[in-house]
């Protein structure tokens, strides 16, 4: 069986530096091979050069190691390449922010012979990149979402694997295609819902495949001090609600209607929320700041975002209109 790891990356040559190394500890199973293919998204820092060196100097033999540059920008377009450029019978694809524990593959490989997902991934857990820290931004801050919900391993059954961490089997993208380029990251502008839209529609064509959760199958997630200010988390909920709207591909005419109640319904609750905070964290000793992440967490402000997407459906659905009557 052949493995092809996939890393895609864009001027992260400082994080490279850290998350790296690990990949070469690997433990592979007998019988295994193992491909690391490295997707440099268009980067205009010294990932090129980082990257070809670190291949020069790996002395594994048991890995085989490729670097290809893809120079349209958008994640979605390099998760594309690396399925493009992989030989794998499964394409993991793996953060480049990630350092993966020894075993990784040995538990990836073990779940792949029993139950061969068509999806198969676990969690990752945060962890400041070596001399950073925070007075109030803690490493479990930066654990993913789908540890709150205390998943069994096992099937997901309506929920979806973070693409973080994530195996395809391969013939997956020849059933249903590829990644969705209008939706992800694009270069420094954030996006979200490219791996949640491809397990969706797998599922909705074949409702017979499993999408497995394993939460052996962990990684460990270095958290960029960017990632640590209080005005990053407020823009990453906004757009992680605006995407959440793109993929659902028809709203019903109602929700669109009211999207302007929601988000003034869900401004004035955030607004409400923050000075509630404010005055709490006066009459006790508990961080403002950790006060406030709890909204974050809760998903108080990717509920503005939601309904920011749905005004901006709404519009889009009355220009049509009007072009339309002009046009007759």
């Amino acid at each position: 069986m052949l493995i092809s790891l996939v890393i895609c990356t864009y001027n992260r040559a400082d994080i490279l530096k850290t998350t790296l190394p690990s990949y070469k500890n690997l433990k592979i199973p007998t019988g295994i091979h193992l491909e690391i293919i490295y997707i440099d998204n268009n980067s205009n820092d010294n990932t090129k050069t980082y990257l070809n060196n670190f291949i020069k100097l790996s002395n594994n033999k048991n890995i085989v190691y490729k670097y290809c540059f893809e120079g349209i920008q958008g994640l979605s377009h390099a998760r594309n390449r690396g399925y493009q450029e992989s030989s794998g019978d499964y394409i993991a694809y793996i953060d480049d922010e990630c350092i993966l524990p020894t075993e990784w593959l040995e538990v990836a490989v073990k779940h792949i012979k029993a139950k061969t997902p068509a999806f198969l991934g676990g969690p990752y857990y945060g962890k400041y990149i070596p001399d950073t820290s925070s007075n109030w931004f803690k490493e479990s801050y930066g654990d993913s979402y789908i540890l709150q919900y205390n998943l069994p391993d096992g099937p997901m059954n309506g929920r979806y694997l973070s693409g973080g961490n994530l195996l395809i089997r391969r013939d997956v993208f020849e059933k249903i295609g590829l990644f969705d380029v209008e939706l992800g990251m694009n270069g420094e502008s954030m996006n979200y819902g490219e791996e949640q839209d491809f397990q969706k529609r797998l599922i909705a064509q074949f409702p017979e495949e499993i999408i497995l959760y394993i939460s052996a199958l962990y990684v460990w997630h270095l958290i960029r001090e960017e990632k640590m200010s209080m005005g990053f988390l407020f823009k990453d909920a906004l757009i992680r609600g605006v995407s959440s709207t793109k993929l659902i591909k028809n709203h019903s005419f109602l929700t669109l209607v009211l999207s302007p109640v929601f988000l003034v319904f869900t401004t004035i609750k955030a607004i409400l929320s923050y000075l509630y905070k404010l005055v709490i964290s006066f009459l006790s000793k508990e961080s403002f700041y950790t006060l406030l992440y709890n909204d974050y967490q809760k998903g108080t402000w990717r509920d503005i975002g939601t309904s920011l997407g749905l005004l901006k459906l709404l519009f889009s659905h009355f220009s049509k209109y009007l072009n339309r009557i002009s046009v007759n």
